[in-house]
């Protein structure tokens, strides 16, 4: 009991590292892994966790189906706004939390299912969280993590099973939306050469901020990340996104209206998901990850202590 009690207390987050641009915009968030995000709003169970960064369209449509969700990391203003506009019936299902989730525990076996996203690269320690997490998920309850990671899924032989590819041919849909001015906005995206007239006050604050740039130093390393789920959880699933998808939806929050529609349009263009192999090595990427709470991992665990 004590070394769970030092494990969760002791989670901590590196302000150092900003969260994404995209992960800040429920929009830009949405578009960034279309597939995976669909899942997301089909999620089962009668009690959910929405952490990380915050996605309060997702906690809002889950509750509006009968779901019970508590939802982390708001500020107070975000909470106060919520409370103004949504109708009781669905504000009585959402437990509105203004800490962060590593800050915040809950009893265990608490949810049915957790959605988390990003913020796990931005944890010294993101086994911790995991087992965190692992602890509040009920048997056979599920985890939908989204992760901001770097480094090749294909070079590790133990992830191959876990990785769906989908088909596409991503060097022809691009030459297709060259005439959008996809090359501009990629490039600026990757330099943070974007003039600051195209953004409102967020998208200056997230660039200032360094949040637009695909630095290395954002994201953990696949084998780090995934390793930290598999301690745990049982992967079942694992979802690639799209490099370029990453670097338009990043550019898209805090964009003025005509770089917003334009932006959209290329997105809508691109594949939603990315075959294993079009993952670089130093090329950060979106990767969505779907994990159980297994009783018969849970049992070998036990055998081995």
């Amino acid at each position: 009991m004590v070394r769970l009690r030092r494990e969760i207390e002791g989670i901590v987050v590196d302000q150092s590292i900003p969260l994404p641009a995209y992960a800040l915009g429920e929009i830009a968030s949405s578009l960034v892994l279309p597939e995976f995000d669909r899942l997301l709003q089909g999620v089962e169970g009668a009690r959910i966790l929405v952490a990380g960064a915050p996605r309060t369209d997702l906690a809002i449509a889950l509750a509006d189906a009968g779901r019970q969700v508590t939802i982390t990391d708001l500020e107070t203003d975000t909470i106060r706004g919520l409370h103004g506009r949504l109708p009781p019936a669905v504000l009585g299902r959402i437990n509105l939390v203004d800490k962060p989730y590593s800050e915040t525990t809950f009893s265990a076996s608490a949810f049915d299912a957790a959605i988390y996203h990003d913020l796990l690269h931005r944890h010294p320690q993101p086994e911790w969280l995991i087992h965190k997490v692992q602890r509040e998920l009920k048997v056979d309850g599920m985890l939908y993590a989204r992760l901001f990671v770097r480094g090749s899924l294909s070079s590790n032989e133990r992830w191959q099973a876990h990785i769906e590819a989908v088909p596409t041919d991503a060097a022809q849909q691009t030459a297709a939306l060259a005439g959008h001015g996809l090359a501009i906005a990629v490039e600026a995206a990757a330099t943070g050469r974007l003039s600051h007239l195209a953004l409102n006050a967020d998208g200056r604050d997230a660039i200032d901020r360094g949040a637009h740039l695909p630095r290395q130093s954002f994201a953990g390393l696949v084998d780090e990340q995934l390793g930290a789920v598999a301690s745990r959880l049982r992967i079942e699933k694992i979802h690639v996104g799209h490099g370029i998808r990453r670097r338009l939806a990043s550019l898209l929050y805090g964009a003025r209206s005509p770089l917003q529609r334009a932006l959209i349009g290329c997105c809508e263009g691109l594949p939603e998901t990315a075959d294993q192999e079009d993952l670089g090595r130093s090329d950060p990427r979106v990767v969505g990850v779907v994990a159980r709470k297994a009783l018969a991992d849970l049992g070998r665990r036990r055998r081995r202590r």
